[in-house]
């Protein structure tokens, strides 16, 4: 795992579970690793294997539930996190897990009291910036605000944090002030030249959004709305060469 080949620590911890299969810490142990490997199948199985040994293991409740997010698997991932949590309410990891799907299937009341929760047991950016998304959502806009000022002075190389503070602004109509933070981003990957077209766009500065939106499905030659995006900031800037190019990648797409 240190070396960053999980497939590897998958195959031992296989080994592991054939060697000793009564101790439930090594079907854990293999859900996880073969969560890390990309292999949901495995996990899951590994984790049922190991609560048919160990029932109450908050450790194997939470990896299960991850291993559900990893699935797509909303519903079953809530009922185990809720299920570790009133085992273990100070669990901030899984309150802020727990949050997050609440706030995804637009629970906003229940993903605020658990990530409210999470940043009481242990405060961090990661609760900080969901929750500051959960008041955006629910128009507490100065709440917010106080969570990404925070959020962001924690862990000031955090792209999404800076990709939140843009929303925030963008939410207030301040397009000057998005556009300034998304410029600060530590790392500017195709997905926040894509955000920064769109919000030069906004502003309505036509050539800046073009030449972003250009940037950025140069970075992203696989992502056909990135193309797509692109063909219609040049469209509007009158660049139909260009629209034409963008439009032909993306039907190829």
């Amino acid at each position: 795992l240190k070396t960053g080949t999980p497939s590897a620590a998958m195959n031992y911890a296989e080994h592991l579970t054939q060697a000793a299969p009564s101790d439930a810490c090594n079907w854990f142990l293999l859900g996880y690793t073969s969560r890390l490997a990309g292999n949901s199948k495995v996990s899951l199985d590994a984790y049922q294997k190991g609560l048919a040994r160990q029932p109450n293991s908050v450790e194997g409740l939470s990896g299960m539930a991850q291993t559900y997010i990893r699935m797509g698997k909303a519903d079953e991932a809530k009922k185990l996190l809720l299920q570790v949590i009133a085992a273990n309410p100070r669990r901030a990891t899984d309150l802020a897990m727990a949050g997050e799907l609440f706030m995804q299937s637009g629970d906003l009341p229940r993903a605020q009291n658990l990530l409210e929760r999470a940043e009481g047991v242990q405060p961090s950016s990661h609760a900080e910036l969901l929750l500051a998304i959960t008041y955006m959502k629910q128009k507490q806009t100065d709440k917010a605000k106080q969570l990404l000022d925070r959020a962001m002075k924690r862990s000031p190389k955090n792209t999404e944090i800076f990709r939140a503070v843009a929303q925030y602004y963008r939410e207030s109509h301040d397009y000057k002030s998005a556009i300034a933070i998304l410029m600060k981003a530590p790392v500017k990957n195709a997905d926040v030249m894509s955000e920064l077209g769109y919000t030069y766009e906004l502003a309505g500065m036509k050539k800046e959004s073009a030449d972003t939106y250009e940037k950025a499905a140069g970075m992203a030659p696989k992502f056909v709305n990135v193309q797509l995006a692109a063909a219609q900031a040049q469209l509007r800037v009158g660049n139909l060469d260009k629209t034409r190019t963008y439009l032909s990648r993306g039907e190829q797409l």
